[in-house]
């Protein structure tokens, strides 16, 4: 089956890696993001996982990585966090640069905290209980319209 994906949440690249080759993405209010991610580029030894990826995040903004196993999203939250370096590209927190190619704040001193992936399901809910959990004060109606959107383009429509 294809991978299904939307242009507005997703940017997985067709050879499975993560990056949008997109750089100088605006705040949607125009004000500095909270969090900057320009270009960045990140891999282990020869191998590249992530290339060129570039998103910003808006204070109160709620964001999700996308993409199959093994495409870069742990190693982007990874870099955000300070527990990877960068290859090439920046990321900025707070209008802070706190990595580039050349060095970086280290992950003491950013002010961040990470949630591993191997607990951050409930296995006492359903998928999409899971997915609606983070969202559970929005309206029902914009609830459901967020959960069928999802649900769609993650592929878990027979799960969910």
């Amino acid at each position: 089956m294809p991978r299904r994906r939307c242009s507005s949440c997703c940017s997985a690249r067709s050879d499975g890696r993560l990056g949008s080759g997109a750089s100088g993405r605006q705040s949607m209010t125009g004000a500095r993001p909270l969090l900057q991610v320009e270009d960045i580029v990140c891999g282990y030894g020869e191998t590249t996982v992530v290339d060129g990826l570039s998103f910003a995040v808006e204070q109160g903004q709620i964001v999700s990585l996308l993409g199959p196993s093994g495409c870069g999203k742990t190693t982007v939250l990874r870099a955000v966090a300070g527990f990877e370096a960068v290859r090439a590209g920046s990321i900025q927190i707070a209008g802070e640069v706190v990595s580039t190619a050349a060095g970086s704040v280290p992950a003491e001193r950013r002010g961040l905290g990470m949630v591993f992936q191997d607990y951050a399901l409930f296995p006492h809910l359903t998928v999409a209980q899971n997915i609606v959990f983070g969202i559970a004060r929005r309206p029902a109606a914009e609830r459901t319209r967020l959960l069928h959107h999802l649900v769609e383009a993650t592929g878990l429509s027979g799960m969910a």
